[in-house]
């Protein structure tokens, strides 16, 4: 709260600079010096810098597949005869993260003859690890308006997307793309374009440089180009719709002719200031007296950021209707937040049928969507060694899913003693997975276990059963084991009550609980039951969400507020330290708590960032606002408080393993025959 209260001091600021004392953005004098009717709030060196310092991580999944897509790429590297091919050297000036450089790659142009210059380190190093960019001759921190003076003439082609729209003095910096291209070469800018929509032209305009295409014109044909051409890109899902205006919008080409002479410009005061503005104290003194107005320029950010959901989903979901896209989306969001996401008056639920029902809900409801992004497994990722600077790949969350179930099952000491003991009583290995999701970690029990045991030369069969609460989750996991089941694994699927499975004692040679601990309302009560689930020796290993310990000092009043939030909307009864299932295995009967105990609270802290960022995705963000299914979206933004939590140690993801005393267990066909098939 004290962050938004800043904010908007520093945007009632920005507006008495802007409006009220003649602030940049409506001086007509600094107008006048760089050729245009305005010039927005972030429009400047420093403000991109700023800017891109806290967005270069999201840029690519999140941001740029709104505004700058694959096609829109394709056509306009292909538009307007700028002829990208073999041999040609070509600079890529306002790179970034490389994604138009990459384009021109696919144009067959050679690596070893592409430069890309951009003025933000945190892009280039995003840039730096794509293995599409390797190769290239050069990545370069540099100034648009102010290119190194050895590259006159040196290049073939000169591209530019994404960039123009913070340049201070865009004329200058396409006089500079005049410079260094050949005579006969040319030179693209792919940029903005103005909205003719009041409302979206007011958040443009505040924002920055949304020019008009005969701004273009005029400024290429100013800087020397002849031979200007201009083409129209537009996000498929626009339906040609340019009136609100595009942060990509037109390709722009110009020729550079033979005999070319570089124009004469007359130095201006804001050029003589700007070329100042990057160097270090220079930077920050500039960054501070622009606080205000960069905060005020942000509010138009947030207005184009949202614009192209809001567009697809009244276009392709809602049949081009506003209305609609109101009545669908945006109200029942606000009433979703207001009523739902912030419960100040709940008292987590106790053992009962209310508690069932809202787990069994908050699944039926959520697993379909988290499926869809993350597939079968419905748990946290076990990442092994990363830093700060560690950019992970969707594929890198998946293969920590899987890691997470090795170091679980990694916990399962007696594994192989186990398989041994059962093949040698001539019955199954059983194992029973508690809140099994739509079957993944089933599934990866019955292959790993099954695998390692005839590495040791064991030949055991394996049967695992599942139980949910979840009838859609019970009903996908047979689904996705069918093709498995008609192979002959034992996997079964079954709609219990963890608390009161009705299973017959010493059913089981694992219990297995991954992320389901944390919704049993009595832990005493389910310990005692697994407890009499497991077979004398058997296993049971735990991975849940605890609060943290209150040895030193009891939970403090915020801490509560997150954690009964979050309760709430994820159907949890009251959060319990790891230590009370320390005190709850003792009473159970089940040993070793104290030597498997520990917490992986470190091991998983990309994971929630990661949901946030999934949940942002294009398609996702708009399945998630237009499921019409509040469970969903309140479970979605509760995304946030479930990293808040970890990353400030309210939270502890706490893991430990369990073992049934005695070693000796009688043999019984009918029971075991029982097991799985009740």
């Amino acid at each position: 709260m004290g962050l938004l209260k800043i904010f908007l001091v520093l945007c009632l600021i920005g507006l008495l600079d802007t409006f009220i004392l003649g602030g940049v953005n409506y001086d007509p004098v600094a107008c006048e010096e760089v050729g245009v009717s305005r010039i927005g709030l972030h429009q400047g060196k420093n403000e991109a810098w700023v800017l891109y310092f806290f967005i270069a991580h999201i840029y690519d999944n999140i941001l740029n597949p709104w505004h700058w897509t694959d096609d829109m790429r394709k056509a306009s590297l292909t538009s307007g005869n700028f002829g990208l091919a073999p041999g040609l050297k070509v600079v890529d000036v306002g790179a970034g993260t490389g994604f138009t450089t990459i384009g021109v790659l696919e144009e067959k142009v050679t690596p070893g003859d592409v430069i890309m210059l951009d003025q933000s380190p945190q892009q280039l190093s995003k840039a730096r690890v794509k293995p599409e960019l390797k190769g290239l001759k050069a990545i370069l921190e540099g100034d648009a308006e102010n290119l190194p003076k050895e590259w006159t003439g040196k290049f073939d082609r000169y591209v530019s997307a994404g960039s123009i729209e913070y340049w201070p003095h865009p004329q200058l910096a396409i006089d500079e793309a005049a410079r260094v291209v050949n005579e006969g070469g040319k030179a693209m800018i792919i940029g903005p374009v103005r909205a003719t929509n009041p409302l979206s032209r007011f958040f443009a305009d505040m924002w920055y440089l949304f020019p008009e295409e005969r701004e273009y014109e005029a400024w290429f044909k100013s800087a020397g180009f002849t031979n200007v051409t201009i083409s129209r890109v537009t996000p498929s899902w626009y339906a040609g719709d340019r009136t609100h205006g595009l942060i990509m919008g037109c390709a722009v080409v110009g020729t550079k002719p033979a005999g070319w002479t570089p124009p004469v410009r007359k130095a201006t005061s804001s050029q003589t200031k700007s070329s100042q503005d990057n160097d270090g104290w220079n930077r920050l003194v500039s960054i501070a007296m622009a606080a205000p107005r960069f905060a005020l320029g942000t509010l138009g950010g947030a207005y184009y950021t949202l614009l192209p959901v809001a567009i697809y989903a009244k276009n392709v979901w809602l049949g081009g209707s506003w209305l609609a896209f109101f009545a669908a989306t945006i109200l029942p969001l606000l009433i979703a937040v207001v009523m739902e996401v912030a419960p100040r008056n709940f008292k987590p639920l106790g053992a009962g049928p209310e508690l069932r029902q809202g787990v069994a809900k908050l699944y039926d409801d959520s697993s379909a969507i988290w499926e869809s992004v993350w597939g079968e497994h419905m748990h946290t990722g076990f990442y092994d060694d990363f830093d700060d600077d560690t950019e992970f790949t969707m594929q890198d969350h998946l293969d920590a899913q899987t890691r997470m179930m090795e170091m679980l099952l990694g916990k399962w000491e007696s594994l192989l003693a186990a398989a041994r003991r059962a093949t040698e009583e001539g019955r199954p290995l059983r194992i029973l997975d508690v809140g099994c999701g739509v079957g993944g970690s089933s599934r990866f029990l019955y292959n790993e276990v099954t695998s390692r045991a005839l590495e040791s030369d064991i030949d055991v069969t394996v049967e695992v059963v599942g139980i949910t609460l979840s009838q859609y989750q019970r009903d996908r996991a047979e689904e996705r084991s069918s093709r498995m089941v008609s192979k002959g694994a034992s996997l079964t699927f079954k709609v219990l009550n963890a608390l009161d499975t009705k299973f017959p004692p010493e059913s089981f040679d694992l219990v297995w609980s991954l992320e389901s601990g944390e919704h049993m309302p009595d832990k005493p009560v389910w310990l005692n039951e697994v407890s009499r689930l497991l077979s004398p020796g058997g296993t049971f290993v735990v991975a849940t969400w605890c609060s943290r310990e209150t040895y030193d000092a009891p939970l403090t009043a915020d801490e509560t507020r997150l954690l009964t939030r979050i309760c709430k909307n994820y159907a949890l009864p009251e959060f319990v330290p790891l230590s009370a299932y320390g005190e709850a295995a003792a009473s159970a009967g089940l040993n070793d708590f104290a030597a498997t105990e520990e917490s992986w609270s470190e091991d998983i802290t990309p994971f929630w960032p990661a949901v946030i960022y999934s949940a942002l995705r294009p398609q996702v963000l708009l399945q998630l606002i237009l499921s019409w299914n509040w469970t969903t979206i309140k479970g979605g933004i509760t995304a946030y408080l479930m990293m808040k939590g970890f990353a400030d140690e309210t939270l502890n993801f706490g893991v430990f393993a369990l073992t049934k005393p005695g070693g000796q267990r009688r043999s019984s066909r009918a029971k075991r025959d029982s097991v799985g098939r009740r």
